[in-house]
């Protein structure tokens, strides 16, 4: 795939992360509490994969030490 095509088939997506994030509802942070109980203690790292626009990205940031989100 040439460049031009590249950046042509990336333009497709552009400006659409608004509405996937109003569309979108949000993420219990009761999630925090299941997974933490499951571990039996709360993680030090989590990689949130296929983290879109990073909803829960943001709810684990705000209690482990090291979010990576993918």
């Amino acid at each position: 795939m040439s460049v031009n095509e590249h950046n042509k088939n990336a333009d497709r997506f552009r400006g659409f992360a608004d509405v996937y994030e109003n569309a979108r509802p949000a993420v219990p942070e009761r999630l925090i509490s299941i997974v933490s109980g499951y571990l039996g203690h709360m993680p030090e790292a989590v990689v949130d994969l296929g983290c879109g626009t990073g909803l829960s990205t943001m709810i684990w940031g705000k209690v482990c030490a090291n979010v990576v989100g993918v």
